[in-house]
């Protein structure tokens, strides 16, 4: 800091920082983990930061990569919606960011030019959450969408062999969770 102030220097760091989507996930995974503020509070601040990455990143043209929500962005929302599940609407909300993942990795998967799909494919706390969410929502239809997706993450694992999505007894907690 310059003597007087450092005004100048203040401003010269804000220029400087930039958020990026690192920055993004750790705010929301943050958001996770916090039990002391109410459900309501806790999924209305994710939302805000992750509207705020997307308008960033929509502010640069698609440029700016960093910024894309990805994989880790949206399975932090998703654990947010799990520990916060009370909120109405949050299982739906964490179907939808799954569903989403699955269909970029299928998108990617069936693309010849790509070999990188494996950045998209959910993985099993990705599907452990979601049944989570389900679980402890008050809404109908809990238990057939947590076996829904019970199946869907065995359906991957027999298509891939990926380890990531080898369906294990958390999973199978968290269904038996939605009973």
């Amino acid at each position: 800091r310059q003597e007087g102030g450092g005004g100048d220097d203040d401003d010269e760091i804000r220029r400087r920082m930039k958020p990026n989507g690192k920055t993004f996930v750790l705010v929301i995974t943050a958001i996770a983990s916090s039990f002391d503020r109410n459900d309501d509070e806790c999924v209305a601040r994710a939302r805000d930061v992750y509207e705020m990455m997307e308008t960033l990143y929509r502010e640069s043209d698609g440029n700016d990569e960093t910024l894309k929500p990805d994989k880790r962005v949206w399975s932090a929302l998703i654990k947010v919606y799990a520990n916060h599940a009370r909120v109405t609407g949050t299982a739906r909300e964490a179907d939808d960011l799954l569903s989403k993942m699955i269909v970029a990795w299928r998108d990617r998967a069936q693309d010849p030019d790509r070999d990188d799909s494996s950045k998209t494919m959910p993985d099993l706390s990705c599907f452990i959450n979601c049944i989570n969410a389900w679980a402890r929502s008050a809404e109908e239809g809990r238990l057939r969408r947590a076996r829904d997706l019970l199946v869907a993450a065995d359906e991957i694992y027999q298509q891939t062999k990926d380890s990531r999505i080898k369906p294990n007894t958390r999973l199978y907690n968290a269904v038996i969770n939605a009973v």
